[in-house]
């Protein structure tokens, strides 16, 4: 199944970059054998297809960007080199940040559940361990950062909203304090065609007109955004999202033609 994703996450991101497969570039297998060898622990299936098919260069699909959070083999390697991973039967690295304040992007290995899920994973006291969720596994996340950058680009305007923060939503047929259940049904009645593979935590979907998505990780606000081919479409559903679901716009954050 993991090998299967990712030929999968390569065909939905060919159907809007249609050079995409020719772009990206796989880690040498040895390099990513050697990132588990000096782990003492085998890489997950879904992370080792990943690295063999994009660990070289993903042609953009990382959402954190290569510069603050690398995905990458090489710099995977170099982290585990440097004896910074620590028990791999807890956590295993999976984005490695470009400076010493940022907490690193790390598989939670903990439950033994698999997928494992992606954390954030800080030293508050230089002792216990500060554990914030990030993503439900790997492919909910690369899908993700599909939609995210590869097909939201696509269209000329984009929009963010967010909450403003006043208080926590309650919506029909949705737990208190979540937005994302509603936000589904509502994109759907839309007309809204859903990407599959995002997981629990995001709503990817688009039609020929506009594209949107939501970002939920439980116990945070939501990142949303909406794009279209013209002012007026984007405007139309980000009113009709914003006023269904106590969301305003994020200023500043309006993407519009040159």
């Amino acid at each position: 199944m993991s090998a299967a994703a990712i030929v999968e996450l390569e065909q939905l991101v060919s159907g809007w970059q249609p050079d995409f497969a020719e772009r990206v570039v796989g880690a040498d297998p040895e390099l990513v054998a050697a990132i588990g060898a000096k782990l003492g622990a085998e890489l997950s299936p879904e992370h080792q297809a990943f690295l063999l098919r994009m660990g070289a260069d993903s042609d953009g699909l990382n959402g954190y960007g290569d510069a603050a959070i690398d995905l990458r083999a090489e710099a995977l390697l170099e982290f585990v080199e440097a004896e910074l991973n620590p028990d791999p039967r807890a956590f295993v690295i999976a984005g490695v940040p470009s400076d010493d304040a940022t907490p690193p992007l790390m598989f939670d290995r903990r439950a033994q559940t698999e997928p494992a899920p992606l954390v954030r994973l800080a030293l508050g006291d230089g002792i216990t361990p500060i554990v914030n969720p990030e993503h439900p596994s790997l492919i909910s996340m690369l899908f993700g950062f599909a939609f995210t950058q590869k097909c939201l680009p696509r269209f000329e305007w984009e929009v963010h909203l967010q909450s403003p923060g006043t208080r926590l939503p309650r919506f029909p047929d949705s737990p208190p304090g979540r937005w994302l259940p509603r936000f589904a049904w509502i994109t759907a009645q839309l007309g809204f065609a859903r990407v599959a593979q995002t997981g629990p935590w995001w709503v990817c979907g688009e039609h020929e007109a506009a594209a949107v998505m939501m970002y939920e990780c439980p116990g945070f606000s939501p990142d949303v955004r909406v794009a279209a081919h013209d002012k007026v479409e984007l405007m139309r559903v980000a009113e009709l999202l914003s006023d269904n679901l106590e969301l305003v716009l994020r200023p500043n954050s309006l993407r519009q033609p040159e």
